[in-house]
């Protein structure tokens, strides 16, 4: 939170990670939940995918906090 070492000037502070395994395709959809750091107050989020191979890594539909 608060910035991204590789998109920003501030290196920020990793709050969660979380997994996501293979779901079959492209349209393929799955929902994953993962837990974060308990934070106070408003912060700007990032969202850092990382992976190997050459396809294509990820097609996100959204996310949300509760």
């Amino acid at each position: 939170m608060d910035g991204c070492d590789r998109f920003s000037n501030r290196p920020g502070v990793l709050i969660g990670t979380c997994a996501v395994d293979d779901t079959g395709g492209w349209q393929s959809w799955t929902d994953v939940e993962c837990s974060i750091e308990p934070t106070d107050g408003v912060h700007d989020v990032y969202l850092r995918f990382v992976g190997t191979g050459s396809a294509q890594l990820l097609n996100l539909d959204y996310f949300q906090f509760e």
